[in-house]
């Protein structure tokens, strides 16, 4: 395993193992709109 490949395992591990919630990103008005969402 070189050292990158183990970087990146760590990484995943923290990430699935992390108990903080990651938001999620916003989306403005004009996006919702072109997916069809109304009454925003």
């Amino acid at each position: 395993m070189t050292v990158w490949e183990f970087a990146c395992a760590v990484e995943g591990y923290a990430r699935a193992h992390s108990t903080e919630e990651a938001g999620t990103p916003a989306m403005d008005d004009k996006r919702l709109a072109d997916l069809g969402i109304e009454g925003f």
